[in-house]
C-alpha cells in the first residue's frame, strides 16, 4: 500500500496541447480508464495530492473530489509520480512495489519517487514544474536512470500507449457482466467483451475481429448494423456507433456518435463524428463536431517522418504516420481536409482545409485570402451550452470559467498568427 501519493505536472505536459490545454492528466482517456482510474488500479493509496497548471486545478477538483490540490500535509514515505508516467511499462510497475526511498529520472527529468515527507516541507511547491524539477535533484536517496519510455510525453506515444493499455484492462473489465452469444467474430470470442446493457442492433451485420487484440464494448453503447471493429479497440459507454469501421488502438469515450472510419485514434467524451470520413492516428477532444466528410491525413505522399509544432519548436516525431490533434469545442465544416501533424486549438472552427495551426478560439478560412478571424469568447460559451444542451448537459460556472482562461491564456497564439478581432455571425 502507497499510502501517499503525489502527482506532479511537469512542463512535459505541455507537448500534449491542446488536449491537455482543458484537462489535466489525470482526466487524459487512458484506454478503457481515465488516467486516473488506472492510477487507483494499479497504485493502492489512501490520500492523493495534485500539483499542476493554476487554470485547471479548480475543475479538477470538482470532478475528482478526493484530490488534495497543491498541499503536502502528509505524513511518513511519499510516492512521487511524474503526471505521464507509463503505466504499462513493466519496470514501472515493478518500481512501484519498491518500498525503498529512491529518485528515478529519464535524463533530468523526474519519473517518480519515494521520499520523506520531511524533505517536502522545505521545497517551494507553488510552481509544478519547479516543484517537480527540485525533488529530481534531491541527493539524498539512490539515483536510477530509466528509458525514455517510462514517461509519455508526446501525442503520437500517448495514442500508441493507450492503445497498449486495452490488453492489459481487458483482464479488469472481464469481471463485469458481458455477453458474446451470437456475435460474429474472425477470432476468437474469449476477448469480446460486450456489456449486456449494450445494444447490437442486428448482430447478423456486424462483425469483430480480436486477433490482435480485445474488443470492449461499455454500457448502453448502441452498435448499427454493418459496423466493423478490428481490436484492440474500447467503444465507451452510450456511444453510437453508425455502421463505421473501426481499426486498431483506437479508443472512443463516452456519449459520442461515430461513423466512417477511424484507425489508431483516441476521441474523446461527447464528440460528434457521425458522418463518412476519415480520422486516422489523430487525438480529438471532447465537445468536438467534425462536419460530414471532415477527413485527415496521417500519411506523407513522400512517406517521410511527420513534424509537429509543439511549444516554439517543430519536432520531428519519427514517424511515418501521425494525423491531427484537435482540441476540445472545436467544430469543421463539411468537407474539410486536414494535413499532417495539424493541431486546431481549443474552440477552434475550421472552414475548408487546414494546412497548418489554427490558434485556440480562431475561425479558419483557406481561401485565397487565409481568413484568420477570432471566435468571440463570449459566443464561444454560448456554442458550448448549446452543444452540451442537446446532451441534457447544463454548463456550469466552471466550464465557462476555464473557457475564458484558455481564452486569456492564448492572446499570444493568435498574435503570432495575425488573427483579426471582427464579428462573425453564429
Amino acid at each position: 500500500m502507497n499510502r501517499n501519493l503525489i502527482v506532479i505536472e511537469d512542463k512535459s505536459i505541455e507537448n500534449l496541447e491542446p488536449i491537455s490545454s482543458t484537462r489535466t492528466s489525470l482526466e487524459l482517456q487512458f484506454g478503457a480508464f481515465k488516467y486516473y482510474e488506472q492510477l487507483k488500479n494499479d497504485i493502492k493509496f489512501d490520500n492523493v495530492a495534485l500539483f499542476g497548471r493554476n487554470h485547471l486545478m479548480e475543475i479538477t477538483k470538482n470532478k475528482i473530489k478526493e484530490l488534495i490540490i497543491k498541499k503536502v500535509d502528509f505524513e511518513g514515505d511519499i510516492l512521487v509520480i511524474n503526471s505521464q508516467l507509463n503505466l504499462n511499462n513493466e519496470k514501472i510497475q515493478k518500481l512501484l512495489k519498491n518500498k525503498e526511498r529512491f529518485i528515478a529520472k529519464t535524463g533530468k527529468q523526474l519519473v517518480c519517487a519515494r521520499i520523506q515527507s520531511s524533505i517536502m516541507k522545505d521545497i517551494e511547491n507553488d510552481n509544478s514544474f519547479k516543484f517537480i524539477k527540485d525533488i529530481s535533484n534531491i541527493k539524498k536517496y539512490s539515483n536510477k536512470q530509466l528509458e525514455k519510455n517510462t514517461l509519455i510525453n508526446y501525442p503520437w506515444d500517448y495514442i500508441k500507449e493507450s492503445g497498449k493499455a486495452i490488453n492489459k484492462q481487458y483482464k479488469q473489465i472481464i469481471k463485469k457482466n458481458i455477453t458474446t452469444k451470437n456475435i460474429k467474430s474472425y477470432s476468437d470470442n474469449d476477448y469480446i467483451s460486450v456489456s449486456k446493457k449494450a445494444k447490437i442492433i442486428d448482430k447478423d451485420k456486424t462483425y469483430f475481429d480480436s486477433s490482435e487484440g480485445p474488443v470492449i464494448i461499455d454500457d448502453r453503447a448502441i452498435i448499427e448494423p454493418f459496423t466493423y471493429i478490428k481490436g484492440p479497440v474500447y467503444i465507451g459507454e452510450e456511444t453510437k456507433v453508425n455502421g463505421a469501421r473501426i481499426y486498431q488502438n483506437t479508443i472512443i469515450g463516452r456519449n459520442c456518435n461515430i461513423g466512417g472510419e477511424v484507425q489508431e485514434s483516441i476521441i474523446f467524451d461527447y464528440t460528434n463524428k457521425s458522418h463518412e470520413g476519415y480520422i486516422g492516428h489523430s487525438i480529438i477532444g471532447s465537445w468536438v463536431n467534425l462536419g460530414a466528410r471532415t477527413t485527415n491525413s496521417d500519411l506523407k505522399n513522400t512517406y517521410g517522418k511527420i513534424k509537429i509544432n509543439i511549444g516554439n519548436r517543430k519536432i520531428n516525431s519519427n514517424e511515418i504516420k501521425f494525423g491531427c490533434i484537435i482540441g476540445d469545442n472545436s467544430k469543421t465544416s463539411i468537407g474539410s481536409l486536414i494535413l499532417t501533424g495539424v493541431k486546431i486549438g481549443v474552440c477552434g472552427q475550421l472552414f475548408g482545409n487546414a494546412i497548418d495551426d489554427i490558434p485556440a478560439f480562431t475561425f479558419y478560412s483557406n481561401d485565397k485570402k487565409k481568413n484568420l478571424l477570432e471566435f468571440d469568447i463570449n459566443k464561444a460559451i454560448k456554442t458550448q451550452a448549446r452543444m452540451m444542451k442537446r446532451r441534457k448537459i447544463k454548463q456550469n460556472s466552471f466550464d465557462r470559467k476555464l473557457l475564458r482562461e484558455i481564452h486569456n491564456n492564448t492572446i499570444e497564439q493568435r498574435k503570432k498568427k495575425r488573427v483579426k478581432v471582427g464579428n462573425m455571425k453564429i
